[in-house]
């Protein structure tokens, strides 16, 4: 299913925000992220891990999209899985 590609500023289901640090991938003006970005928040602090964007590669890694899951821990040291769930760009990556 065609989704909106993850950049700066995107945001988890649980409120937190994902760190693109892909300068290869620049929608309305803001890096894109890949599998292995950041995301910083409350809720989580982690990494993208899975992607379903497997075939669409920047900088040598897939690029995440929403629906991307992300792993990390919480504020407290929780182990926490959320996924992507809001884009600020609306490239459709297929």
């Amino acid at each position: 299913m065609p989704t909106s590609v993850a950049t700066l500023g995107s945001m988890t289901v649980t409120g937190d925000s994902v760190i693109g640090t892909c300068i290869k991938i620049i929608r309305r003006g803001l890096p894109g992220a890949t599998l292995a970005s950041p995301v910083a928040g409350i809720s989580c602090n982690g990494v993208v891990a899975v992607t379903t964007a497997i075939n669409k590669v920047r900088s040598g890694l897939p690029v995440a999209n929403i629906g991307s899951i992300v792993i990390g821990v919480s504020s407290v040291g929780i182990p926490v899985t959320t996924t992507i769930g809001i884009s600020c760009a609306l490239t459709i990556i297929r």
